[in-house]
Parts: C-alpha cells; sequence; structure tokens
C-alpha cells in the first residue's frame, strides 16, 4: 500500500501534464474555438495509453472533422 501513493501521485502529475498539452495544443490549432472545444471533449472520451496514442487520436479526430 505504502507504494501504491507514490505510483498514483505520478500518474495524477502526467495526467495533469497530459491535460495541459492538450490544451495547448488545442488552443494552438488555426480552428473555430467551437470546433476545438468539441475536439478537446472527443480527445478527452478517447482512451489513450501514452503520447503514441495521444497524437494519432488527435490527428485522426482533427483531420475527420476539418474534412
Amino acid at each position: 500500500m505504502a507504494n501504491e501513493l507514490p505510483l498514483q501521485a505520478e500518474k495524477k502529475k502526467a495526467y495533469m501534464e497530459y491535460q495541459v498539452m492538450l490544451y495547448d495544443f488545442m488552443h494552438s490549432m488555426p480552428l473555430q474555438d467551437e470546433l476545438k472545444d468539441q475536439l478537446h471533449k472527443c480527445i478527452l472520451a478517447t482512451k489513450m495509453n501514452d503520447i503514441r496514442d495521444f497524437v494519432n487520436g488527435t490527428l485522426t479526430i482533427t483531420i475527420s472533422l476539418v474534412h
């Protein structure tokens, strides 16, 4: 149990870093704010295991929304 607390703290930290990265990325895109908000919701609802999933998922959703 004692070993779980540092692991949980590290996971929370990684998730918060992911949220900041996602926010910065979303607001750097040349899209209307409403579209950015909807894209952000889609990405948050998608299970992503690592940075590669984040990049691939974000690009896939962005491409499908823009075209």
